[in-house]
């Protein structure tokens, strides 16, 4: 099973979590909340989504 941690917003919380062993998660840490109408045009410019991995940012 894979476990997804949300609400990510300091390097601190992303430290935590990945010694936890935890891979995969989001939050504002990795990207600001957007409007709807927003995300087309930036999945255009990113490609097809992919789950961050915890220990591997931007």
């Amino acid at each position: 099973a894979t476990v997804v941690a949300e609400g990510i917003e300091t390097e601190a919380e992303l430290a935590c979590l990945t010694g936890l062993g935890c891979e995969v998660g989001q939050g504002f840490l990795f990207s600001p909340a957007m409007p709807a109408s927003e995300v087309p045009a930036l999945l255009a410019r990113l490609g097809a989504p992919r789950p961050a991995r915890l220990g591997a940012r931007r």
